[in-house]
């Protein structure tokens, strides 16, 4: 499979919009009607609270348009007190319009595919091994309040199958994650105020 970005772009209203990428196999583009369990639970979540938060997957985000090679895409993004409307009408999160960077931002590892013989096996990610040590630092040039990377498979692209930093005086600082004793992990999201395991 071959799968090509389209660098065209869109007007709307005299916004720069942001350029259409290819949906991923097993994630939705974040305009679509269908909403993974998670985000129809953050959003359930976030709907009473007094500063309202745009929970979205697969959401292009963005310094500036200015910089089109300076684009990443978190698989779930939480934002709160923004212009859902500017954002929809760009097909993307411009920070610079917004006036102020994502306050959380995760990124799944892609599922690796099973060993030969295995009744089941996932189709290769596009993207093939993604640099998060490179969004990393990305996130935090933003100013994302919170970056976190998840490794279902269980440390085979991260160096922790959960990890999380906060942005502490511009600089991330990593989140403490607890082990429990039948495997699990978890760790204590300041900017959802939720404990992500």
């Amino acid at each position: 499979m071959v799968v090509k970005k389209i660098t065209h772009t869109r007007e709307a209203d005299g916004l720069p919009q942001f350029p259409d990428f290819p949906p991923r196999y097993d994630m939705q583009p974040f305009l679509h009607v269908h909403q993974h369990a998670i985000q129809s639970a953050l959003d359930y979540h976030f709907e009473r609270a007094a500063n309202p938060a745009v929970v979205g997957s697969r959401i292009p985000v963005a310094p500036s348009l200015s910089a089109r090679d300076d684009i990443r895409i978190p698989d779930l993004m939480v934002a709160f007190g923004i212009d859902r409307d500017l954002m929809t009408k760009q097909w993307g999160y411009e920070i610079e319009r917004q006036g102020k960077a994502p306050d959380f931002a995760l990124e799944l590892a892609p599922p690796q595919p099973k060993p030969p013989g295995a009744a089941f096996e996932m189709p290769p990610h596009p993207n093939g091994l993604v640099n998060f040590a490179k969004h990393r630092l990305d996130y935090e040039r933003y100013g994302a309040l919170e970056y976190w990377q998840l490794d279902p498979d269980g440390v085979q692209l991260h160096d922790a199958a959960l990890a999380g930093d906060r942005l502490v005086d511009g600089r991330y600082e990593p989140i403490a994650i607890t082990g429990m004793e039948d495997g699990a992990l978890w760790g204590y999201s300041e900017a959802l105020g939720l404990y992500l395991c």
